[in-house]
């Protein structure tokens, strides 16, 4: 009788002892899927950050500000006063030699009565979560660009900040000032179990809209989707020479 009492003893003895191991187990694979998504989090911050300051780099390059300032450059054709209120708009591809080229831009706006116009120079300006519209090589990131003429956001303003030197705006003959917005959004698809359609009508939206407009932004839309992205903006002082005006602001989301 005690034979049997002792072996009942030592297989409740047994099960406990599986049971906590099994709890550590499963708790040590709940760590280490922790510790992944951290580090893939950590990486795709990295990939994005990468991406939208590489677009930055062209666009300031001072050899080709001439070219860009002219009727059909990044900053001249938004500065057209038909172009006002209206962003030009074209993806950052890694497999095309040249940066930007008018034909291969959008302008996307909102009309008097509220509806979003995407589609006045064609679509071809809008990065689709598809080969052949990446960033990089790796097929990992899309990078879009948009251009506007907006008004500083830097406070306070200095007074004539937006004028040469030496000039007035009666006498001067010089261009007009203006301020240029350059929004540019990255995003990893790859890391995201949205519908790659989806993450495509996204890209077909603006960077900016007025307060209390019932569009929305690439941001708010692909925060929708859950999809990481980053959002980094940039304003130049564009009068007789193109000038950064303000410090960047960066809004990121990395749903892992």
């Amino acid at each position: 009788m005690s034979i049997h009492r002792q072996n009942g003893s030592t297989l409740i003895v047994v099960m406990f002892i599986l049971i906590i191991i099994t709890i550590i187990g499963a708790l040590a694979a709940k760590s280490g899927m922790l510790g992944l998504k951290m580090a893939t989090n950590s990486q795709a911050v990295h990939i994005l950050n990468q991406n939208t300051d590489a677009a930055f780099i062209p666009i300031e390059d001072s050899n080709k500000i001439s070219s860009y300032l002219i009727g059909t450059g990044i900053f001249g054709f938004p500065k057209m006063e038909a172009n006002r209120n209206r962003e030009l708009v074209f993806c950052y591809k890694g497999s095309e030699a040249n940066f930007y080229s008018l034909r291969r831009a959008s302008l996307i706006y909102i009309d008097e009565v509220g509806n979003l116009k995407k589609d006045s120079l064609g679509v071809d300006g809008y990065c689709k979560a598809e080969s052949g519209f990446f960033s990089s090589g790796r097929s990992a990131t899309l990078t879009q660009i948009s251009v506007r003429v907006g008004t500083p956001t830097n406070t306070p303003v200095v007074p004539f900040s937006g004028v040469a030197e030496g000039t007035d705006t009666e006498g001067g003959k010089v261009d007009e000032a203006a301020y240029m917005v350059v929004a540019v959004t990255s995003v990893m698809p790859v890391l995201s179990d949205a519908d790659r359609d989806e993450i495509t009508d996204c890209m077909q939206n603006l960077s900016y809209v007025s307060p209390g407009s019932s569009q929305i932004t690439i941001s708010e839309c692909l925060e929708g989707l859950g999809v990481p992205y980053k959002t980094q903006i940039s304003e130049y002082n564009l009068n007789q020479i193109v000038k950064k005006s303000t410090t960047t602001s960066d809004d990121a989301s990395a749903s892992i």
